[in-house]
């Protein structure tokens, strides 16, 4: 049978994939955010996950207009990156994951877009390899419509997580998963509240995320908009992880950290019984 051994939520703006390659991981304005990431890196290390399940959005490079299911799985053993004019070598998958988790969530009625060749964007290759630098871990990425209407409200993103959840789960053969959660927190990139950050509501969100989950279903994506920012509304990736992790979850890291025009945000939520992220 599968297990979760935590929820990752983590900040996937490309200006942390800026930030690295340009060398200021270690300068005091990105410091404590790249710690974050490493520290949760260790963790994974430590523990050796078999997959990662990464729900992230698209930003338009591999859906757009013509097509942009609600909810996308990739089922392949390999994902292109997509939006880059070099892109990297194909991110590894874990197509048998995948496919259980499509299979057991459309049953239980949440209808999946099946993608047997996806390509991967930001959502994915900024922060995953911060916290797994060389692709250990094969992926099974799940991507949400926060782009065009209609998009899923927060109550069925948090649906959709219960479902995945329930599949890893039933997994058929042992299978260990950490599931990661990329976007967010507040941050606005268009129109008059361009630049602007709400450390106060990002960190009512991450309470939020704690330990009332119930209150996570009530926004709506017109509110999300409202309180965290036109693209703020990423949060509902977090979201769906939490909704993934069950009721006894419990928070073992956290590190938010509002800096220029984003909310960045690593944390962690564990079920019972876990090796906490806390231990590295």
């Amino acid at each position: 049978m599968g297990e979760i051994l935590a929820g990752i939520g983590v900040s996937h703006a490309p200006s942390i994939a800026s930030a690295r390659t340009a060398g200021q991981a270690h300068e005091p304005d990105w410091k404590p955010l790249f710690d974050a990431f490493d520290h949760v890196r260790r963790w994974l290390l430590d523990e050796q996950p078999d997959a990662l399940v990464v729900i992230y959005n698209d930003h338009a490079e591999e859906f757009f207009l013509d097509r942009c299911p609600t909810f996308a799985i990739g089922v392949a053993d390999r994902f292109p990156v997509c939006g880059h004019d070099e892109p990297p070598p194909p991110v590894p998958g874990h197509p048998e994951l995948g496919l259980h988790i499509a299979t057991a969530a459309i049953a239980a009625g949440i209808d999946f877009t099946v993608c047997r060749d996806q390509g991967v964007d930001d959502g994915v290759v900024v922060p995953l390899p911060l916290i797994d630098d060389e692709w250990r871990f094969p992926i099974v990425p799940i991507c949400v419509n926060v782009v065009w209407e209609p998009r899923p409200s927060p109550a069925r993103c948090f649906a959709m997580g219960e479902a995945v959840g329930a599949a890893i789960r039933s997994f058929p053969d042992p299978m260990r998963v950490a599931v990661i959660a990329t976007g967010g927190l507040s941050h606005t990139l268009v129109g008059p509240g361009f630049g602007s950050v709400q450390p106060e509501w990002d960190r009512t969100f991450l309470r939020q995320m704690a330990d009332a989950p119930d209150e996570l279903r009530d926004y709506t994506m017109a509110g999300l908009e409202q309180v965290a920012g036109h693209e703020g509304v990423e949060v509902v990736q977090w979201i769906a992880m939490r909704g993934a992790l069950g009721e006894d979850c419990q928070p073992s890291y956290t590190c938010y950290h509002p800096y220029r025009m984003t909310g960045y945000a690593v944390a962690c939520y564990q079920p019972a019984n876990h090796h906490e992220v806390t231990k590295v």
